[in-house]
């Protein structure tokens, strides 16, 4: 009577714990497939909004009238915050697509100033001109490469992050600037969106950076101050 007693609360809990765990099962899928409806969501947002900045700024590099100059070189400062934004929502490794988003951000802060001094009445210099001109250039790369990871999630079905591997992480954080070095060295088609952006956030810093006159400029320290040497 005892061990039926015993065998009959065995098979409660056994049903029980696969039910429990059948649940959590159900619940990490549900969760693992709202998380990456969000990034797609985010990818082809943050791809749509680089695909008509790169209009407008072609735009206003040959609008005949100042009306139309204001108009793209502002849509051009609005687009470029709705990209920093969509960026934000994107899976990346925890130093950030730094590169990236600084690049977008003096992009929009340059195009606003641009558009606020032609709409008082400022003709934009040949440096002026020089300066959306390189800022058009990287653009083009940025577009190029979102526009093909975009491709290869629907094509291909690019995962999103790659398999965590815990030994390089113990080694990026014994090594500072060791992920930033991998993704900067890694050749052929990325393993990942993550890893695609990573490539694309090196790819940036080896450019040399634009100056100009303006709000987000004024603002960045290119150097750490009050440091020993």
């Amino acid at each position: 009577m005892r061990r039926n007693s015993w065998l009959g609360i065995l098979s409660i809990a056994l049903v029980l714990a696969l039910a429990w765990g059948y649940t959590g099962y159900r619940q990490g899928v549900q969760h693992k497939n709202i998380t990456e409806n969000q990034y797609n969501r985010s990818l082809r947002d943050f791809a749509s909004h680089l695909d008509q900045l790169e209009t407008d700024l072609a735009k206003s590099k040959v609008a005949s009238t100042t009306g139309q100059k204001v108009l793209y070189l502002s849509q051009a400062g609005s687009l470029s915050q709705s990209a920093v934004k969509n960026l934000s929502l994107l899976p990346a490794d925890e130093a950030g697509l730094s590169y990236v988003s600084d690049f977008l951000n003096r992009a929009g802060d340059f195009t606003r100033s641009m558009a606020y001094r032609v709409s008082l009445g400022y003709n934009p210099t040949d440096e002026d001109e020089k300066t959306l001109g390189e800022i058009h250039d990287r653009l083009l790369l940025v577009n190029e490469n979102v526009q093909d990871l975009v491709n290869r999630v629907d094509t291909d079905e690019l995962a999103w992050v790659d398999k965590t591997n815990p030994w390089t992480w113990m080694v990026s954080l014994l090594k500072p600037g060791t992920a930033e070095a991998s993704a900067d060295s890694a050749e052929g088609p990325a393993s990942s969106v993550r890893s695609g952006l990573d490539q694309l956030n090196a790819s940036l810093q080896k450019l040399p950076p634009f100056s100009y006159v303006g709000e987000y400029e004024s603002r960045t320290v290119r150097e750490p101050l009050g440091l020993p040497k």
